[in-house]
């Protein structure tokens, strides 16, 4: 069983998937919302602050990789590229909390650090496509993504970053 595989066994078979995809699909609205009200509290400070157009491409970017993701999982085809899908979207809706006006250091923290790892999970997604199995050079790009994308370019810019410097 991968990690993609794993859900919360609230029932059997599609009800368990039926339950998980409910609380998916719930948390999604809910970041997505969060970040909304984020983006309207320092104008600015991300894509979705700068206007409604912006706001509304944003959540629908965010909510169709749910939705499609949580589709290949009610499916049962392609677990590991639905599962990827979610946390996609999920990752693209909690960046935009990388904001000042977020109000809280760890929330401003998964928001910088979502910011850079959903282009690895993309990718990711993008291999784990169709089922089938996954090469050692295409491990190595998944590999390489997560430690670009998700270390050095996420994880290190939240560690070094000086708050003060943008109005935290």
């Amino acid at each position: 069983m991968t990690l993609a595989d794993r859900r919360i066994n609230l029932g059997r078979g599609r009800d368990a998937v039926s339950v998980s995809a409910g609380l998916l699909a719930a948390g999604a609205l809910v970041i997505g919302i969060v970040g909304l009200i984020v983006a309207w509290r320092f104008p600015g400070s991300s894509a979705m602050s700068r206007s409604p157009l912006a706001a509304a491409l944003v959540l629908a970017a965010g909510w169709s990789l749910v939705a499609t993701g949580i589709d290949q999982l009610r499916r049962g085809r392609g677990r590991g590229f639905g599962a990827l899908l979610a946390v996609a979207g999920v990752a693209w809706l909690v960046s935009e909390w990388a904001s000042p006006a977020i109000a809280n250091a760890i929330a401003f923290t998964i928001g910088l650090a979502a910011e850079w790892v959903y282009p690895a999970v993309v990718v990711h997604a993008l291999f784990a496509y169709g089922g089938g199995r996954v090469t050692v050079a295409e491990r190595a790009v998944v590999a390489a993504g997560y430690a670009i994308f998700g270390g050095l370019l996420g994880l290190v810019q939240a560690a070094t970053l000086d708050p003060s410097a943008i109005g935290c």
